[in-house]
């Protein structure tokens, strides 16, 4: 005889048909609570990983836009009263900028006449010594006839009286040269009551610094203001040394800015010096290592509003490894390239 037990599935929740009220698990919450811990531990290793494996796949460089300098000078001396322009404004050839005083003498022309009396007094001074010099030689050489002299006394003599000679040539000629300076200052002076000496910008452009103050002495030749010609914008990036095999000419990169706008580029000529990476590129208690300067032209238009002198930029170069992820990740298909 064969017996078989049968067990009837019952449901969980009810014991002899009375429903029992059990509180729900709480095991899942203590499995997350670990995996947190866990990613919040492991959190520097993986940051660590993935900053060197960017490192090597994207090839990055600090850098700045750079704009074509014109240097605004002064063509004459004087007082500079009028600042017709001011950082960030566009100028055209030929546009007036600035304007110097055509009241107000100059300090170097009003110098010039006490200079004038002291070398006059100073070439009456050198005639009385030569004079006294040609009298002592005179005097000496009759000492000589009369064999009361040797003939090194009158050679003394005769060397002081071409040293005074000598002086008073000198100064006969500083004397001239300043009544020549003297007449030039006079006629300018004369030229800028009248009209004064204008300040016109040389090119197109936008100014980027005014080096002068209003109200001011400028000398001829001194710079009143700069301005960056936005024609033929470049970007410089300071490239680590040991990415130098990507500085060659064509190699092309993606300027990004701060915004988030890109323009592609490429680099334009061979690199030639090293630079230190600038202060301002660093952070508090970073170095400033040495880097290729690169310089790149941009292959697209810079938008107006980014054509600023020394605006940072990223640089990022193309290299094979990544242009061969990038064409994985966009077309989800093998490709078969040769990775740098």
């Amino acid at each position: 005889m064969k017996v078989r037990f049968q067990h009837q599935p019952g449901e969980p929740e009810r014991d002899d048909g009375i429903k029992v009220a059990y509180a729900p698990a709480k095991r899942v919450f203590p499995r997350l609570r670990w995996y947190l811990i866990l990613l919040l531990v492991s959190s520097p290793l993986i940051y660590f990983i993935l900053h060197i494996a960017l490192n090597n796949v994207l090839v990055k460089a600090q850098g700045s836009v750079s704009l074509p300098l014109v240097e605004v000078r002064s063509t004459h001396a004087g007082v500079l009263t009028d600042l017709y322009a001011s950082p960030r404004d566009r100028v055209s050839k030929g546009q007036l900028l600035a304007a110097l005083d055509a009241e107000k003498q100059r300090p170097d022309f009003v110098a010039r006449q006490p200079r004038l009396t002291l070398l006059k007094k100073s070439v009456e001074l050198a005639r009385t010594q030569v004079a006294d010099q040609e009298k002592r030689l005179r005097d000496m050489q009759k000492l000589f006839k009369a064999g009361a002299a040797t003939t090194a006394e009158v050679r003394a003599a005769r060397d002081r009286l071409e040293k005074s000679t000598y002086l008073l040539y000198t100064k006969l000629t500083e004397l001239e040269t300043e009544r020549i300076a003297r007449q030039n200052a006079v006629e300018a002076e004369k030229h800028r009551a009248d009209s004064g000496w204008p300040v016109t910008a040389p090119a197109d452009g936008r100014v980027v610094e005014i080096l002068a103050n209003r109200n001011g002495f400028v000398d001829s030749g001194d710079v009143l203001m700069v301005i960056a010609q936005p024609q033929a914008p470049q970007v410089v990036a300071y490239l680590d040394p040991k990415f130098s095999k990507y500085a060659r000419i064509g190699q092309k990169a993606t300027v990004k800015f701060s915004d988030g706008i890109g323009v592609r580029a490429h680099i334009a000529e061979l690199p030639k010096v090293t630079r230190k990476l600038p202060a301002e590129f660093t952070s508090g208690f970073g170095t400033r290592p040495l880097s290729v300067l690169v310089r790149l032209a941009l292959d697209e238009p810079l938008p107006e509003d980014h054509q600023i002198h020394g605006l940072p930029v990223t640089v990022r170069f193309e290299s094979g490894l990544e242009t061969l992820l990038a064409s994985l990740f966009k077309s989800g298909k093998p490709v078969l390239a040769k990775a740098e």
